[in-house]
Parts: C-alpha cells; sequence; structure tokens
C-alpha cells in the first residue's frame, strides 16, 4: 500500500505494528518505529492523550491533514486518518497516513499559476481601461469578451451583463450595429473606417474612425478581434477649418497678385517708353498690392 499504517496501543500510546511504507515515509525502520510513542512521531501538536480528540472526545474517526518531522529535521505533509478499534477486547488505534509533498506542491504551482493569471489579467484589464478610446475585444463569432470603460459609455452597455453575449443582443442602436459588423468583417484590418453616430443631446453628429485588428493564437489560429473606436470628430472639423482657409486665402491672393503681375509686366515691356510719374504710380500700386 502506498500508505503507512500503524496500529497505536490507546493506553499507552505506543506503536505495536505497522507496515513497511510507514517506515519509508517516515524515513525510519518499522524495527525502530515499534515501540515508540506516536507523540512526537505523528501527533507531535497533542500533549498526550489528554489532546486525542479520538479518545478524548470519542470520535469515531479523524481525517487531516498535518506535518511530521523526519529524522533529518525536514517537515513533510501527509494526510492522516485515526480510527479507533478493538481487538481481544483491547481498545487500539489504527493510524494510516499518506505523504502528500508532491499534492502540496502541485497545490503551491497551480496556486501561482493562478496568481499570475490573475496578475496578468489585472494587468491587462489596466492597460484595457487606460485607453481612452473605447475598445472591444471579441471572439472570432462576434461574441463579447472584454471592453473598456469608454467602449462601456459608448454602447450603453456593461460587461458584466454583456460578457460572452453576441454584439447584436447587446447593442441597441442599429446603425451602431452595422458600422460595427463592417470594420470586423473586413478583409483588410490595417486601415481605419469612419462612422458617425448621432451626439445623445441631438445637437449633431459625432464622427469615429474604427479599426479591427486579429488577435492569434502561436498556430496562428484567429482567437478573437480587438476593435478600437476614435472620436475624430474635432480632427475632422480642424481639417474642414483648414480646408476652408486655405480655399479662402488663395481666393484672396489671385487679385492683389493679379495687379501686381500685371503692373510689373508693363513695367518691364515699357521700360523707357513710360513717363516717371505713371512709373511711380506704378511701383506704387505694386507695394500697395504686395503689402
Amino acid at each position: 500500500m502506498q500508505a503507512g499504517i500503524l496500529l497505536i496501543d490507546a493506553q499507552s500510546l505506543r506503536i505495536v505494528e505497522g507496515n513497511r511504507q510507514a517506515g519509508f515515509i517516515l524515513d525510519t525502520s518499522l524495527e525502530e518505529l515499534i515501540g515508540r510513542e506516536c507523540i512526537g512521531s505523528l501527533c507531535s501538536g497533542y500533549q498526550r492523550k489528554q489532546a486525542c480528540p479520538v479518545l478524548v472526545d470519542g470520535l469515531s474517526h479523524l481525517s487531516n491533514e498535518c506535518s511530521v518531522q523526519i529524522p533529518n529535521g525536514r517537515m513533510i505533509p501527509v494526510l492522516k486518518t485515526v480510527v479507533p478499534v478493538v481487538l481481544d477486547g483491547r481498545q487500539y488505534l489504527l493510524e494510516s497516513f499518506l505523504d502528500i509533498t508532491e499534492r502540496k506542491k502541485a497545490e503551491e504551482s497551480v496556486q501561482l499559476a493562478l496568481a499570475a493569471a490573475e496578475d496578468s489579467r489585472a494587468k491587462m484589464d489596466g492597460i484595457l481601461q487606460s485607453v481612452a478610446d473605447p475598445l472591444i475585444v471579441t471572439d472570432p463569432v462576434f461574441r463579447i469578451v472584454m471592453m473598456n470603460r469608454a467602449a462601456e459609455e459608448l454602447l450603453g452597455v456593461c460587461l458584466f451583463d454583456s460578457l460572452g453575449l453576441p454584439l447584436g443582443s447587446v447593442i441597441a442602436d442599429q446603425r451602431l450595429l452595422e458600422e460595427l459588423q463592417t470594420i470586423m468583417t473586413r478583409e483588410r484590418s490595417d486601415g481605419w473606417v469612419d462612422f458617425t453616430l448621432p451626439v445623445p443631446d441631438g445637437s449633431g453628429e459625432w464622427v469615429y474612425q474604427g479599426r479591427t485588428s486579429s488577435l492569434c493564437a502561436q498556430d496562428g489560429r484567429i482567437t478573437g478581434l480587438i476593435t478600437i473606436m476614435r472620436n475624430v470628430t474635432f480632427e475632422r472639423e480642424v481639417d474642414r477649418m483648414k480646408s476652408e482657409f486655405v480655399s479662402t486665402a488663395a481666393h484672396e491672393l489671385q487679385t492683389p497678385l493679379a495687379s501686381i503681375l500685371g503692373f510689373a509686366e508693363l513695367l518691364l515691356s515699357q521700360k523707357g517708353e513710360i513717363s516717371p510719374e505713371m512709373e511711380q504710380e506704378g511701383l506704387t500700386y505694386i507695394f500697395e498690392k504686395a503689402d
């Protein structure tokens, strides 16, 4: 058996029998174990039988995890079960125990992995939440995996309520839904697509740029999509004003430039043939238009 088994006299609390596995687990021989008190071998936390729950409280069995110190001073974790038995009219304790060192290591590894995963998720969530633009992460069939606070405000939904749901069942605005689906189903994902949304107070429209990138596993499979939407209303307004300014400036420059060119050509072509007064008038006109 993988478990160590010891038979302990309930009166003297001394070990009277056991199997070889018990000695192997406790890093000693069975012969050295027989005759020892169980206190100090497997029940170092108790003080004689007054503290033994099986004897004091009359329990039918006791199972717990504890640590046992072996001769080299190392503590090993064991899963221990104690059952009272009567043999030939005399009361004994039948104690079995299993070395769970490897299980404890596995549990610690799992806990470390879970902690690392939680830490990574917390970092990723922190990064997403720090992005000012609305950002949505979906799986390949457009079910919501994650979104930041800006996306929640834009879509009018809560991530907690919409996690795992398809976009179509979460976004009430049909126009926005169609725009997002268009962005997500584009063959090229390296460019921005413009779309407009009405301002909630009805004062006009917002202009957004949407872009979707694929999330790929190590084997190249597409495992999800990340879509980011930028509000470019202000930028578009600045572009419009810039275009209007350039157009107006070009128009305003045409008239004086035409006069400057005309008079300059006249003075050059008629040099020596026009009066000083006429020449002075032309130069003055060129100066004024240039100014």
